[in-house]
C-alpha cells in the first residue's frame, strides 16, 4: 500500500508532465531515471526518492514542493458563476 506522499508526489508529476506536455520518456531521459523505474513510480508500484523528486523538479521547472503538497482545490466563486 502506497503512503499519501508517494501517491499525492505521482500525481503531481502525472499533472507537470501533462502540462508541459513532455512524455515520460522524455522525462526519463533528461533526468537519467530508467524509464522502467520511472513509468513504475508513477503508477503508483513504488515511492520516489528525495533526489529523484528533485531532479525530477528541476527537469519539469517546478518547486520540490509542488510536487510533494497536495494541490489546494480552487472552487469558483459565486460572482464568477
Amino acid at each position: 500500500m502506497m503512503n499519501q506522499l508517494a501517491k499525492t508526489t505521482a500525481e503531481n508529476i502525472r499533472h507537470y508532465l501533462r502540462e508541459s506536455h513532455m512524455t515520460q520518456t522524455h522525462l526519463a531521459w533528461e533526468t537519467g531515471i530508467p524509464y522502467p523505474t520511472l513509468n513504475r513510480k508513477l503508477r503508483d508500484k513504488g515511492d520516489f526518492s528525495l533526489s529523484e523528486v528533485y531532479i525530477i523538479a528541476k527537469a519539469l521547472k517546478v518547486s520540490v514542493t509542488a510536487l510533494v503538497t497536495q494541490p489546494v482545490e480552487v472552487k469558483p466563486s459565486k460572482e464568477a458563476a
